[in-house]
């Protein structure tokens, strides 16, 4: 079933605002394995699209208090 692009779009924002995959699949209606699967291969290019496109965002990801949260939540590259 695709889902409509206003919906996913508020699923992946949910989600870059730290919201659980099983909160916004509740809020959305979505799948939870289908949140999970944006949460894995969409919100990771969309971080790094904005990134790439504000030097604002790219020395925040570089300060040393997001490096930390990053080590501390799994979630920093190896």
């Amino acid at each position: 079933m695709a889902h409509s692009p206003r919906t996913k779009a508020q699923a992946l924002t949910m989600l870059l605002l730290g919201n659980t995959v099983g909160y916004v699949a509740q809020q959305t209606g979505v799948p939870k394995q289908t949140i999970s699967r944006w949460k894995q291969s969409e919100v990771p290019a969309m971080l790094r699209q904005a990134m790439a496109s504000s030097p604002h965002l790219a020395a925040l990801a570089r300060s040393p208090l997001v490096r930390a949260l990053a080590e501390q939540n799994g979630t920093k590259k190896r």
